[in-house]
C-alpha cells in the first residue's frame, strides 16, 4: 500500500502582508514535498519541484510589490462554466456551485485574469491556447471597461487585470496555489523575464540526498 501524508505548515496568526501569505503557501508545498514519501517518483522530479518552489518563494515580493495592500476578499478557486447556472431566457446567473473551494484570499488572486474564459484548464494550455486566451481576455476587459464607465468608476480594475497577464503575475498566482499542477504551470513561469537568472539554493544537494534516501526506504517498506 502507499502511504500519503498531508502536511500543513504552522502559522502563529493573521498574515501581515500578501507576500507573507504567498510565502506560507510555498512553505506548505515545500513541507509536503519534503515529508511525503510519495511526492516524487525520482531525482529529476524532486529537483524540478524544489527549484520551482524555491523560485516561487524568492519571487513573491516581486509579484506583489506594487499591490501589497494586505487586502483579502472572498475568492472562488473552482469557478468555471460547469459550476455556474444561467437562466436560458434572461442569461442571468441563477446559482454558483461547489463552494468547498471558496476561501478568503489576497485581493491579488481576485484581480488576476479569470482562467475560465477557456474551457481547458490553464495547465493544459499550449501556445495556441494561450494566444486564444489573450484574445478572449481583451474582449473581456473591454466589457469590464464599459461597465466601469457605466458605474462611474475608473479603469483601475480592468487595467490591473490586463497588466497581470502581460507581466506574468497571472501565471505566478496560479503556480503558487496549484501545487499539484506545478510542473505544467512552471513552464510558463520559467519563461518570464522576472524569473531569469535565479541562483539555485545552496541546500539543493542535501535535499536531494534526503529525498532519494527517503524514496528508497519507502520502496523497501512496500516490498
Amino acid at each position: 500500500h502507499l502511504l500519503t501524508i498531508f502536511c500543513y505548515a504552522d502559522h502563529p496568526g493573521p498574515f501581515g502582508t500578501t507576500t507573507e501569505y504567498l510565502n506560507y503557501l510555498t512553505e506548505e508545498s515545500m513541507l509536503h514535498l519534503r515529508e511525503n514519501p510519495n511526492s516524487v517518483n525520482d531525482e529529476t522530479e524532486a529537483r524540478d519541484a524544489y527549484l520551482s518552489l524555491h523560485a516561487l518563494k524568492a519571487m513573491a515580493g516581486h509579484f506583489t510589490s506594487r499591490d501589497d495592500k494586505n487586502v483579502y476578499k472572498l475568492f472562488g478557486d473552482d469557478i468555471h462554466f460547469g459550476n455556474i447556472l444561467v437562466d436560458p431566457e434572461t442569461f442571468q446567473i441563477t446559482a454558483v456551485l461547489d463552494f468547498e473551494f471558496w476561501y478568503i484570499a489576497p485581493a491579488q488572486f481576485l484581480n488576476s485574469p479569470p482562467p475560465w474564459l477557456m474551457l481547458k484548464e490553464p495547465w493544459e494550455w499550449d501556445h495556441n491556447d494561450e494566444e486564444e486566451y489573450k484574445v478572449k481576455l481583451r474582449s473581456y476587459t473591454k466589457i469590464m471597461e464599459e461597465e466601469e464607465e457605466a458605474g462611474g468608476q475608473d479603469h483601475s480594475f480592468s487595467c490591473l487585470m490586463q497588466r497581470y497577464m502581460e507581466d506574468g503575475t497571472f501565471w505566478y498566482n496560479l503556480a503558487v496555489r496549484e501545487s499539484f499542477c506545478l510542473p505544467q504551470l512552471m513552464k510558463h513561469c520559467w519563461a518570464l523575464k522576472a524569473m531569469q537568472g535565479l541562483e539555485p539554493p545552496s541546500e539543493l544537494d542535501s535535499f536531494l540526498n534526503y529525498k532519494m534516501d527517503q524514496l528508497q526506504r519507502c520502496k523497501g517498506a512496500i516490498v
